[in-house]
């Protein structure tokens, strides 16, 4: 059995939340989350969010840990709450979980956590460019994993240093307003 949960914050899409009832009590940082999430992002980029609605389901079991699919969002049960599900899921946009939860200092951790140990994992034989062809659904798992979001991120992160922070912005917002 499912339950919802709507935020009783006054946000513009309501997120709602679908757990089983076991998992209630983990929900308020997951709201939280993508409360705060939406409003930074929709003032950083100044584009608003284009969807009448955001969706959370956490299910019992998943591969992934998270999933970000237009207008929902799925977590791992054990991690919807926790430190780790959210800076997986902000892994490319840092900011956003300095903006949730300032004392974590994730953007002071990025480059030790992510960056440097993928850099490792980057070194060996076995890994793989970013962006990479798909030829067969049946392998998509295999590709998203530490090196695509990791890498991913770490590039992303380089980008908006170099170009700088308000060039980089610009650039964004360019892109999803012409979309």
């Amino acid at each position: 059995m499912y339950i919802s949960s709507h935020a009783t914050l006054r946000t513009t899409p309501r997120p709602v939340a679908w757990v089983r009832e076991a998992a209630l009590s983990k929900l308020d940082l997951g709201i939280h989350a993508s409360v705060v999430g939406l409003d930074f992002l929709s003032k950083y980029f100044e584009v608003p969010y284009p969807l009448s609605k955001l969706d959370m389901i956490c299910p019992p079991e998943m591969s992934p840990n998270a999933m970000e699919n237009w207008g929902l969002i799925t977590y791992r049960y054990h991690s919807l709450h926790s430190y780790q599900a959210c800076t997986y899921a902000c892994s490319c946009c840092s900011a956003v979980c300095c903006n949730i939860e300032p004392e974590w200092g994730a953007l002071d951790q990025f480059v030790v956590k992510k960056q440097q140990s993928v850099m490792a994992l980057d070194a060996l034989k076995s890994s793989h460019p970013v962006s990479v062809p798909v030829p067969d659904p049946a392998i998509i798992n295999e590709i998203f994993d530490t090196i695509t979001y990791n890498k991913g991120a770490s590039v992303i992160r380089m980008m908006s240093k170099f170009l700088t922070e308000r060039v980089f912005r610009e650039g964004l917002r360019n892109y999803l307003t012409t979309l």
